[in-house]
């Protein structure tokens, strides 16, 4: 399952939101290259669902999206996004009560669902019920459903729709 990212910057090569092009801290405060390398030589996305139909066409290939909080394993890009859209961000995650954020993100997983060769999305971003309401979560799954229905229909395919509900925060 492919990572991508809701933020200022992809892996995938997006329409909206340009190529990652630096290198990653990962836990140990090690340097790895690996995320620019990939972000400016290939379209990981697209490479890996290719890739997928050609090794293993009857494995399901869903894109796991996380959209919590910008580029944690690269904290530049993190503080810039972070201080170019402070009003996007509440207590270092999105705050996805305000409707531009979430049309920001809904662009983004449009774009992946119009786009690519997936059999689905999982939408990470449950982690703080802070930042969202009742009517902003469904708000935002409603739409992704409704275009992951239209492509399915399209295609013949039933695409699934998982989201990330932590069980230990009651409030969902």
């Amino acid at each position: 399952m492919p990572d991508v990212r809701v933020g200022a910057r992809s892996l995938h090569w997006s329409r909206i939101v340009e190529r990652v092009n630096q290198s990653a801290t990962d836990d140990f405060n090690q340097v790895n290259e690996d995320s620019m390398k990939l972000g400016t030589q290939c379209d990981i996305l697209l490479e890996s669902s290719q890739y997928m139909r050609d090794v293993a066409p009857n494995t399901r290939f869903t894109a796991n999206v996380g959209m919590n909080r910008p580029y944690l394993w690269n904290p530049r890009l993190s503080d810039a996004f972070t201080n170019e859209h402070r009003d996007y961000v509440k207590n270092g995650d999105f705050d996805y009560a305000i409707p531009e954020v979430r049309a920001y993100a809904k662009s983004i997983l449009h774009e992946i669902i119009v786009n690519y060769d997936i059999d689905g999305l999982v939408l990470d971003y449950m982690r703080n019920y802070l930042n969202q309401s009742v009517d902003s979560l469904t708000d935002l799954c409603r739409d992704v459903k409704r275009w992951l229905d239209e492509k399915g229909r399209k295609t013949g395919k039933s695409l699934e729709l998982k989201v990330r509900i932590p069980s230990e925060q009651i409030v969902y």
